[in-house]
């Protein structure tokens, strides 16, 4: 289980990487890992731009401006991998981000996990 000391640098090495990057596309592949269904997260999230990334108990938040967080608990265990354009993904992962670049990151969780997107209004 992720204890809070790695949550936290992985947040500060994810702010470093993308903050102030514009989502372009999302891939779900494990829908119980959402707090609503692919295509609703997918429409709300894409397009917007990471403002930054910080990281709250067990959970590691994404700022996305304008107005949602999108929030990422790692469960039990989960890798999540920074990758670059031409960079050979991992086979297995059940989300994936892509942003305007090319960059983006995967999430392959052990056991469970969550990735889920609250509006500023309702968080």
């Amino acid at each position: 289980m992720p204890e809070l000391p790695e949550i936290a640098v992985i947040s500060r090495q994810m702010n470093k990487e993308i903050k102030g990057k514009r989502i372009a596309d999302i891939e779900a592949r494990q829908p119980k890992n959402l707090n609503m269904p692919v295509k609703e997260f997918v429409k709300i999230a894409k397009g917007k731009t990471v403002k930054n990334v910080s990281s709250k108990g067990k959970w590691m938040v994404i700022k996305l401006d304008p107005v949602y967080y999108m929030f990422i608990n790692r469960g039990m265990n989960a890798d999540v991998l920074y990758f670059t354009p031409k960079q050979k993904l991992p086979e297995k992962y059940q989300f994936k981000l892509t942003f305007a670049d090319k960059t983006g990151f995967t999430i392959q969780f052990q056991w469970f996990g969550y990735v889920h997107l609250v509006s500023e209004k309702n968080g």
